[in-house]
């Protein structure tokens, strides 16, 4: 064995180890229990996102049942092949091993990515679906491997059935092609082409969903990133940039950035189709966000495609193309490199740390696992024993008004049962008919200050409050939950 392959496999068992400890020590985030609750009913595709997410879930969980560990093994099995391809892609661009191992070491020192393998999310699948179609994309385009053109057009397809921003990697193949020095002429073959179809008829299922469910999921897509509440554009810009910044930390933003910049001047100087590769799928996509930002509130993650090609660039440009030199000659760049290393691998240690043994002692407000990802397992616990305690001869039903509550319930409520929303009829039309529901009782459950407790009493013959329940960390109160027995629905409520 090569000696970088037998660093990256060392790299790669230690890191997957650390992954599998700390997958099992935090409760599960109310989006990975909404996930989770997808699994349990697959389909084409879903009201937020297209299938992908649910169905690695449901192959985890299949193997090993739904629990916090197999729920999570459906993050941890793609993060091992993105750190594969990461190592494969940027080996062959530099045609060095030792690049593409230090690739595999930068990108998971980068907090989005590595927080994208233990907790799963639609990012988690795209994100190595796109990885894997720039690696086929690479080896058909400058190994002139035409076949890979139809492998690049399924891990593409696969791109778009995690998450629908993996259709950005068609007009920045488009925009490298047409720009290239070396490659139009790809643009007049079959292949790319082909390659598109290909990729449509794997997206095809989620297209027929749309069709059949009035393009719910798009058209809340579009308006979710188009059309949502109205911002201040330059305040929405600025927390667009400072979110980026603050995601890979803000030196590693930096030469990040300095690396694109250094990509351009080689394209354009040495006419290297290689820097205008790594170029057209990192820029374009941050541009893309930024401007999306002036119109309304842009997620931290949606970008993350941006930052892997980047980074590739990052770590080839320096082992290769001078970069040490021009750190070690220019004050500013040496900074900028140290400080990147230093502060890049301090918080991907940190934050891993922080969740698996909790050693910083931050307030329930300061602490993102505290906020996220703590209280829910009580909070099963405790709705399943006034579910027990209720003395009541007919089963309760539990709903809740939010999805990522109401998911949470469902995985840990003992026994696992279906659990609803308010309104939940977009979110869970694969429920179908909630008929079978009129003339029991059900179980309210929210945090306080976020009810709706009007609404449901509307609904119901009566409303009782039942005790509270505050989740207590390190002996303050992070959150406080209400109950609500409710008898007799009368329906209407959940439907709608």
């Amino acid at each position: 064995m090569k000696p970088y392959t037998t660093r990256l496999t060392i790299f790669l068992v230690l890191a997957t180890a650390c992954r599998l400890f700390l997958i099992t020590r935090l409760n599960l985030t109310g989006d990975e229990a909404y996930y989770w609750d997808w699994s349990r009913h697959l389909q084409w595709s879903y009201f937020d996102h297209p299938p992908m997410v649910a169905a690695l879930i449901a192959l985890t969980t299949g193997i090993g049942g739904s629990s916090e560990f197999f729920v999570r093994l459906a993050a941890v099995i793609p993060g091992i092949g993105l750190s594969l391809v990461t190592y494969f892609l940027g080996r062959d661009i530099f045609a060095s091993e030792k690049i593409g191992f230090y690739c595999v070491l930068w990108l998971n020192a980068i907090l989005i990515f590595s927080l994208g393998s233990v907790v799963i999310t639609p990012d988690t699948p795209q994100v190595f679906f796109s990885a894997l179609t720039l690696y086929l994309l690479f080896h058909a385009i400058f190994k002139d491997k035409p076949r890979f053109w139809y492998y690049s057009g399924l891990a593409l397809g696969c791109s778009l059935l995690s998450k629908y921003t993996g259709i950005l990697l068609v007009p920045c193949t488009a925009l490298f092609l047409g720009l290239s020095f070396q490659h139009k002429r790809v643009l007049g073959q079959k292949e790319p082409w082909l390659a598109l179809a290909l990729a449509a008829l794997v997206f095809s299922p989620v297209l027929i969903w749309n069709a059949m469910n009035n393009w719910a999921s798009f058209g809340f897509q579009f308006s979710h990133g188009f059309a949502g509440k109205p911002v201040e554009p330059l305040t929405s810009v600025l927390e667009y940039l400072g979110s980026q910044a603050l995601l890979v930390t803000p030196f590693v933003f930096t030469a990040l950035a300095a690396a694109m910049v250094y990509c351009y001047k080689f394209w354009r100087r040495e006419r290297d189709d290689r820097f205008l590769f790594l170029l057209a799928f990192s820029v374009p996509v941050f541009l893309f966000f930024l401007f999306v930002s002036v119109n309304g509130k842009v997620e931290g993650n949606w970008p993350v495609m941006a930052y892997f090609t980047a980074t590739l660039a990052m770590v080839g440009l320096y082992f290769s193309r001078g970069g040490r030199e021009r750190a070690a000659a220019n004050s500013m760049l040496g900074f900028v490199k140290e400080t990147a290393v230093y502060t890049g691998i301090l918080v991907a240690v940190a934050v891993h740390v922080q969740a698996m043994f909790n050693v910083i002692p931050l307030s329930p407000q300061s602490d993102i696992f505290a906020k996220r990802a703590y209280g829910w397992k009580q909070l099963g616990q405790r709705a399943g024993k006034l579910l027990q305690n209720t003395g009541k001869p007919r089963k309760i039903f539990v709903f809740a008004d939010r999805h990522q509550i109401t998911g949470e319930l469902g995985f840990y409520i003992p026994g696992q049962p279906q659990t609803y929303r308010i309104h939940g009829l977009k979110r869970y039309p694969y429920l179908g008919s909630l008929d079978h529901l009129a003339g029991e009782d059900g179980l309210y459950v929210f945090v306080e200050g976020r009810g709706n407790l009007p609404l449901v009493k509307q609904h119901f013959d009566s409303v009782m409050e039942l005790t509270p329940f505050p989740v207590e960390w390190k002996g303050q109160t992070v959150r406080t939950f209400r109950f609500f027995l409710c008898q007799n629905y009368k329906g209407g409520l959940l439907e709608v």
